[in-house]
């Protein structure tokens, strides 16, 4: 149980710490080159556009706050590791995808439309791998990781999208930050540690019961 505890909150804290977008180049403006094998897909949509959009709504909540929101866009630079936001493109989408095995560290690979690829690859801290796509920028400290994306955006495999339901992409498109989380990925991964916990869940579920009025 505890070992499926480290994953689920290392997993919360990705929701809320990498966002990111990809732009495919011939797919733009779609998911199509999110590999099925993905954990969590998350999008940062057009973060200028968004950060104004926010700046507005504290502007009415307590007018002037906004402006400080407004010009504070580098400061999501620190989240896909280029606090100057040297190269990338801040009009269009940002996106991380998020690859997490049984007991191994989760895998983060931003993909970011770039102005210039080049002056992102040469702003990454040590030990980062790149590859550029075009005016796509796709890098990651997980070179497995890699390689899965850049085979999905070779046209290798099928995508994360094809597998997914009308509803749920309307609802992730039309959202300014939107995390898809591929439960049954998740939930293969993890087949042992929840069978392991399923006996002590019952047996929980079934004290509980005990303890409630019979009405």
């Amino acid at each position: 149980m505890r070992r499926l505890l480290v994953p689920c909150v290392t997993l919360i804290w990705m929701l809320s710490a990498s966002l990111l977008r990809f732009s495919e180049v011939s797919a733009a403006d779609s998911m199509d080159v999110v590999p099925e094998s993905a954990s969590v897909v998350l999008r940062l949509k057009t973060p200028q556009a968004t950060l104004g959009r926010l700046a507005d709504y504290v502007n009415v909540v307590q007018p002037g706050f906004g402006e400080a929101i407004r010009g504070n866009l580098p400061a999501l630079g620190l989240l896909i590791s280029n606090p100057s936001l040297a190269g990338v493109d801040a009009e269009k989408d940002w996106w991380a995808v998020v690859f997490i095995e049984a007991r191994q560290r989760p895998a983060v690979v931003f993909v970011v439309p770039a102005t210039d690829t080049n002056a992102i690859k040469d702003v990454l801290p040590p030990g980062w791998l790149f590859h550029a796509a075009d005016k796509l920028a796709i890098y990651s400290e997980d070179e497995a990781a890699l390689g899965k994306v850049k085979g999905r955006v070779s046209g290798k495999g099928a995508s994360l999208w094809s597998k997914t339901d009308s509803a749920s992409k309307k609802l992730f498109e039309s959202s300014d930050v939107s995390a898809f989380v591929n439960l049954k990925q998740l939930s293969q991964t993890f087949a042992n540690e929840l069978d392991q916990a399923e006996p002590a869940l019952d047996a929980f579920l079934t004290q509980m019961s005990g303890l409630l009025p019979e009405q």
